[in-house]
């Protein structure tokens, strides 16, 4: 199947953006509405997420996988940019995603496009979930920027059931993953040793970071409803490391990593930052026994399952 889309075009890009401020960015502070960095986020969710997914993400995948037959899951799709841009190389792709505004805003995008082979379950993946109650299988499997967006217990049975759910020589895709051992926090915060502090710390710490929507997000649960300022947190996004993976899959999961990040393919997505090259230090000097996938500030790294 081939699916041809300009995600340069005029009509997509006028289009795509109303929907998005209309349905999808809602309940934000005005300040933020008003900001370059709302604009920014609205064009990474309309069209840069998914052209750097497809010229970079794609090709580094189909590198290990031949995926023009394949039957694709896709944990956590949001709304939709890496979606669109494995869904003209697939079979199907069949989505899961707890959030309801996203899912909206992801079937607008496949709608726009005219994609048929895109299917969606509003749910967290689980052994509950249909694919796997009807005993089908998977040939790969998609977390794009959302197991750090987890709780470990989310986390733990995500991975658990994907792995069940692959077929013998699938695989599983982690991209676009804060490490939670890198110094710096890029994602959230934008705060240095951020994700290291337990969250006690990382609640009563926040309002010190420089990115005004994260304070003012933070701070509105915070004085609202005290206690789910943790889990709101967590939503942002606390970073996951190889103990998450040994702890969900067994230790032997290094043992399955057949891209690890460090790959030219994945520096336009991901530059080589001074803190991984400090990290794959760390590793070596102290003999830690994890893959050098784990050592980059962000996690690209693809697992197969043994055959």
């Amino acid at each position: 199947m081939t699916i041809h889309f300009d995600l340069q075009s005029t009509s997509y890009i006028e289009t795509y953006s109303a929907f998005l401020k209309e349905h999808y960015f809602t309940g934000f502070e005005e300040e933020y509405l008003k900001s370059e960095a709302f604009q920014h986020d609205v064009n990474e969710h309309v069209f840069r997420r998914t052209t750097r997914f497809r010229d970079c993400l794609v090709p580094w995948v189909q590198a290990v996988c031949d995926l023009k037959s394949a039957t694709v899951l896709e944990v956590g799709s949001g709304t939709g940019s890496s979606t669109l841009a494995f869904a003209p190389y697939v079979k199907e792709i069949h989505c899961y995603e707890i959030d309801e505004k996203s899912t909206r805003a992801a079937k607008e995008r496949m709608r726009f496009w005219n994609v048929g082979n895109v299917h969606f379950e509003e749910q967290l993946f689980s052994p509950q979930a249909r694919f796997v109650q009807d005993g089908r299988k998977a040939d790969a499997i998609l977390f794009i920027a959302v197991l750090e967006h987890m709780t470990y217990d989310e986390l733990e049975t995500t991975l658990r059931t994907a792995y069940r759910t692959l077929r013998p020589g699938g695989i599983i895709v982690v991209a676009e993953t804060p490490n939670r051992l890198s110094v710096y926090d890029y994602h959230s915060s934008w705060m240095p040793f951020y994700q290291w502090l337990p969250p006690a710390v990382r609640e009563r710490y926040f309002d010190r970071s420089p990115r005004q929507h994260f304070v003012y997000d933070i701070g509105t649960v915070k004085a609202n409803n005290p206690f789910h300022t943790d889990e709101r947190l967590t939503r942002w996004g606390n970073g996951v490391s190889f103990h998450d993976f040994e702890l969900a899959l067994g230790n032997e999961v290094h043992n399955w990593i057949v891209a690890d990040g460090w790959e030219d393919a994945v520096r336009p997505l991901a530059p080589v930052f001074p803190d991984d090259k400090l990290l794959l230090r760390i590793f070596k000097k102290w003999e830690i026994k994890a893959h050098k996938a784990f050592a980059r500030s962000w996690l690209y790294l693809i697992l197969k399952k043994p055959a």
